[in-house]
């Protein structure tokens, strides 16, 4: 329902050949706002199309080199998150933008730090949707209309989704947070937070702060991300949530939907426990043309993925 005006050009540089300009991002979530605006009117390339997890932990592949030739606009967060991005782009003849140097979009944190997942904060989406438009419109001047007309429908979608977010996730649970890159979906969220960031080596101190505050009698809700493991939380007996918020599998999204076609039972929540083929070569020639109608389903991506997020955290209450 959320996204289904939306027609999107995203497309794998590896899979064919396009006569479109070219714009290449380096991740899903910024493909699918770029593609939203931009229509039928360019090729929308993400570096890290598949797979999921925290994009400052990407490593680049011989085959990502290939995704910036001939790219007219290539688009980036910052070198101490994306810098996967920012090293292909250096070559590069097009047009970069780098995000964290957008004023209109705000990176600080409840702790007044940088936190580079910014894409999870709605207003910052339509914050993203006008500088990205401004800079479509200075490339693509004889498309200004259809980009204009796009930006409308996506600030539409965007109030919805916030709309959505307001009043879906009312009389939550105390969540408690565990990963830093949560912090900006947190925003604007009527309840109570804690925010217990787990670090790869915990000091003695640290999970004895954890255990205290998770051993208290009153309802809490356990918030990961995706690459945090729900088992070792489990001797709390609190709910544990499970968010896949950051980078979005365009392949893994075709391959959750063709199993939910054929299994109703499979859960959502876990699709990123399944693992797709992430290049072209490895496409069967009878999958071929449901593969290119699946990339056109995948119009509107961020908002359906956004409001998935909205979905699980109602289980929080």
């Amino acid at each position: 329902v959320l996204c289904a005006n939306f027609t999107p050009a995203f497309a794998h540089a590896d899979c064919g050949h396009s006569h479109l300009p070219k714009i290449v991002t380096s991740t899903t979530p910024l493909a699918s706002i770029v593609a939203t605006i931009i229509g039928n009117e360019a090729e929308v390339v993400a570096i890290n199309d598949g797979s999921s997890g925290c994009p400052h932990h990407y490593h680049l592949k011989p085959s990502d080199k290939d995704k910036t030739n001939s790219a007219k606009i290539l688009i980036y967060i910052n070198d101490n998150f994306d810098g996967f991005a920012a090293k292909l782009f250096q070559n590069s003849t097009g047009k970069i933008v780098k995000l964290s140097d957008i004023k209109s979009i705000n990176f600080i944190d409840a702790d007044g730090k940088r936190n580079w997942h910014f894409w999870l904060d709605l207003n910052n989406i339509l914050a993203l949707q006008t500088e990205i438009s401004e800079v479509l419109i200075a490339e693509f001047p004889d498309k200004k209309a259809t980009i204009l007309k796009n930006k409308t429908k996506a600030d539409e979608k965007i109030q919805e989704l916030i709309y959505l977010k307001t009043e879906g996730l009312q009389n939550l649970s105390q969540l408690v947070l565990m990963s830093d890159s949560l912090e900006h979906f947190a925003t604007n969220i009527d309840a109570r937070v804690i925010r217990l960031y787990q670090k790869p080596n915990a000091s003695l101190k640290d999970l004895a702060k954890l255990d205290k505050a998770l051993s208290v009698k009153m309802q809490q809700c356990i918030v990961l991300d995706s690459e945090q493991d729900p088992k070792l939380f489990a001797k709390y007996n609190k709910k544990i949530v499970t968010l896949e918020s950051e980078n979005w599998s365009l392949r893994k999204t075709h391959h959750h939907h063709h199993e939910h076609e054929h299994e109703h039972s499979h859960k959502r929540g876990h699709a990123h426990e399944h693992h797709d083929h992430t290049d072209c070569d490895h496409t069967h020639p009878h999958e071929e043309s449901h593969e290119h109608h699946s990339q056109h389903e995948l119009a509107g991506l961020f908002f359906e993925k956004y409001a998935e997020l909205i979905k699980q955290l109602q289980n929080c209450r």
